[in-house]
Order: C-alpha cells, then sequence, then structure tokens
C-alpha cells in the first residue's frame, strides 16, 4: 500500500497530472507533472476497458505493489505520476507491471531530462541518437 502522503487525492492534482507529459507502454500510460510537494505522489485510473470490478481492483492492487515496492527510485523523477491502466493489462503479472513501470520511469526521465534515467538503455539510445544528428532522437 502507498503511504498516505505519496498518493494523487484532490481532482485538481489529478487533472493537472493527466495534462503533463505522457510516455505510454503495453499495459500503461503513465502521466506526469512537476511534484508540488517534496516528494512525488502516484495515482492509478483503471477504467472499464480493462475489466469488471473484480479485474480492475486486482489491476489496481498489482499496481499500487509495484509502485511501493520501487518508491526510492520514483523519487529521483520529482514528478508527481498517474498510471492510467490499458486493456491489456487485465492479464498482466505483477512482474510484468515492475517491469513496464520501470521501463515508463525511464522514459519518463528521459522526456522530463531528470537524471533518473541516466545510464539506462532507454536513456542512452536516444541521447547518443540526439548527439548523432540521427532522425528520432531525442531534441
Amino acid at each position: 500500500m502507498l503511504p498516505g502522503d505519496r498518493r494523487l487525492r484532490r481532482s485538481a492534482d489529478i487533472s493537472a497530472t493527466a495534462r503533463g507529459t505522457r510516455v505510454g507502454g503495453r499495459l500503461v500510460v503513465l502521466h506526469a507533472s512537476p511534484a508540488a510537494a517534496s516528494r512525488p505522489r502516484f495515482g492509478l485510473a483503471v477504467g472499464r476497458k480493462v475489466g469488471n470490478s473484480v479485474v480492475r481492483h486486482r489491476v489496481a492492487r498489482r499496481l499500487r505493489h509495484a509502485l511501493a515496492d520501487d518508491l526510492a527510485a520514483w523519487d529521483e523523477l520529482g514528478s508527481d505520476v498517474l498510471v492510467r491502466a490499458l486493456p491489456a493489462a487485465a492479464g498482466a503479472s505483477s512482474a510484468q507491471f515492475a517491469g513496464e513501470l520501470r521501463r515508463g520511469r525511464r522514459k519518463l526521465a528521459v522526456r522530463l531530462g531528470s537524471g533518473a534515467g541516466k545510464g539506462s538503455p532507454v536513456g542512452t539510445a536516444a541521447l547518443a541518437r540526439a548527439a548523432s544528428g540521427v532522425p528520432g532522437g531525442a531534441p
């Protein structure tokens, strides 16, 4: 379970985060905006397209658990994060969620320009493409 001070609770905070930087994966889409608090906060959005109530709650529990296991790494990002589950998340395991969130965090770090993605394969490849002038590289 995520500690209370690490959760996005107000509708305005959730809306602001949803309008922020977005990166997608196969199971989830991560939205991020600069953290208003001293530490990043998290919100989950698991819509009806994911499945019925039982499936949605299972997905939310697995996502919360994956986030809680890796809170220290998210601190480096310095952004509030909204995790939106996609329909493919219905059949995913906890390990798949953990991997997807790690990849998403690295992508966000590159997009936001924070140090959290340095040294990661995603960040290194994007920076190398940008330095070489290859199209599709980071700006």
